[in-house]
């Protein structure tokens, strides 16, 4: 089992606030982009980096991790202290084999087998002396009984009749009433993932190649609103999100907002892209993975490669919308999103000048196919998004 304390180089009872500090510290250390010659290496260093912040920074899945592992650590330590119990050697079955022959000489011969009848004629008298106790036992519990019953019989002759109707079994119509009452026990519908949600957009990837399909909650059962073919990252689906590596997050996502030049016809938030508008990619920022103006007066970003200016996306054709969801933050909030797990990933309506496949990780499908899915999305309905491998 991975020390994730060790990874991060914390003690066992390292704050919150210094978790956050330590994995900071460390992405910026390995990052690859920081480490040219060394990308593999510092993937995978990443990775681990990435396991541990997001086990430890949760105080739930902290607790169980701590459990888990300080058991896993006592186990260890018993079985290295202490060695097996039927460890023998071969001498230890030599000299048990000695122990047992010298036991046979000195209790062998007729002395032995006149004992032997001794203690066999015993345990005969025993048996049948508690035969014969338990027989007796038994006749005076059943005469017992049978007065019992006599007693009750004459005990509820002369009660009256309302007491009876008091203590007859529930009836079927009684039964059928409390059920009315109590709602029946059945099973409910389950929807196409375990989530709170009533729609759900179901992402199933193979490769880079995906479908994706919108399910809304209506009248007592998910009904399928649309289906269609998407791209996502080039190097697949990921469960340890970082920055750069090509990958689409695998999880179950709260949708948060659409956004694009021109107001869409959709019942979920939306915001319009101006000219000003960037999202950041500087892990450094405490605005990273957000939608920000380049003129926000508190701006800690880099200048060079901070943010992606969002208007020419638009304007170029290469979007005709965008969803954002919450796999790294909610893309308003300074401090939401944990540093370098991803940025600037969302599902993209291409345009008429975009690419399919440009496999940085964002689910790709066409314009057409995303003023639909925008047209049928309702925040009442509260939608996720799941992403996962087909099944």
């Amino acid at each position: 089992m991975k020390d994730y304390y060790k990874i991060l180089q914390v003690a066992s009872d390292a704050s919150p606030e210094v978790i956050q500090m330590a994995y900071k510290a460390l992405a910026k250390k390995y990052h690859p982009d920081l480490n040219p010659g060394q990308e593999e290496a510092m993937q995978e260093k990443m990775k681990d980096l990435n396991e541990a912040y997001e086990i430890l920074s949760d105080k739930d899945k902290r607790w169980q991790y701590n459990q888990s592992f300080y058991q896993n650590e006592e186990s260890s330590h018993y079985s290295e202290s202490e060695p097996p119990r039927n460890s023998w050697t071969e001498s230890s079955y030599r000299a048990q084999a000695e122990t047992a022959s010298q036991g046979s000489k000195t209790t062998s011969g007729k002395g032995c087998a006149r004992t032997g009848c001794g203690c066999l004629t015993v345990l005969i008298v025993i048996f049948m002396l508690m035969c014969v106790v338990g027989s007796f036992s038994l006749t005076k519990e059943n005469k017992s009984a049978s007065a019992s019953e006599v007693s009750t019989a004459a005990s509820m002759n002369d009660q009256p009749e309302s007491r009876t109707e008091e203590t007859m079994p529930i009836s079927n119509e009684t039964k059928a009433s409390s059920e009315i009452q109590n709602g029946p026990t059945y099973n409910s519908v389950d929807p196409p993932d375990s989530t709170d949600s009533r729609q759900e957009i179901l992402v199933e990837a193979t490769g880079s190649n995906a479908m994706l399909t919108l399910w809304t909650y209506r009248d007592g059962q998910w009904v399928e609103d649309m289906s269609t073919t998407a791209a996502i990252g080039s190097n697949g689906l990921t469960t340890n999100k970082t920055e750069g590596d090509h990958m689409t997050p695998e999880g179950t996502f709260p949708i948060y907002f659409a956004f694009s030049t021109k107001v869409k016809n959709t019942k979920i938030a939306f915001e319009t892209i101006s000219e000003d508008s960037v999202w950041v990619c500087d892990p450094e920022s405490i605005y990273y993975n957000t939608l920000q103006s380049k003129n926000n007066p508190d701006k800690d970003w880099a200048n060079k490669g901070g943010a992606e200016n969002m208007y020419p996306k638009f304007s170029k054709g290469s979007s005709n919308a965008c969803i954002c969801f919450g796999f790294n933050g909610d893309g308003w909030s300074p401090y939401g999103a944990v540093a370098y797990g991803g940025s600037a990933l969302f599902i993209d309506g291409v345009g008429e000048n975009g690419k399919m496949n440009s496999g940085y990780g964002d689910i790709k499908i066409s314009g057409a196919d995303m003023t639909k899915l925008l047209s049928y999305l309702d925040s009442d309905y509260n939608p996720t998004i799941t992403i996962r491998a087909t099944q």
